[in-house]
């Protein structure tokens, strides 16, 4: 079992009952578990979503986490490599509200 972790900065939009969130995280990538490590360099984690609020402390939506490393070579192309993950998911609130 492996743990990755990274630094990230987040942007939320509001509009009444729905947001829009977005993340951009990387450039520095660690892991512990059964492995540990820290890698520095080109690793980009962006991740765009969009919610709706049930109420004060539900919401549900789904969007889009990718991963984009520059450097890496794929065959004979230079062009880095790119991944993306889309999601559907639900987020509660568990402290005061």
């Amino acid at each position: 079992v492996i743990v990755p972790f990274w630094p990230d900065v987040f942007a939320e939009l509001d509009f009444g009952k729905a947001t829009l969130e977005a993340h951009l995280g990387g450039l520095v990538f660690g892991y512990i578990g059964l492995a540990s490590g820290i890698e520095t360099g080109k690793v980009f984690i962006p991740e765009v979503s969009g919610w709706y609020k049930f109420g004060k402390r539900f919401r549900a939506g789904g969007g889009a986490i990718g991963v984009y490393v520059p450097d890496a070579e794929l065959g004979d192309d230079n062009l880095g490599v790119s991944a993306w993950l889309f999601f559907a998911g639900g987020k509660w609130v568990l402290g005061p509200g």
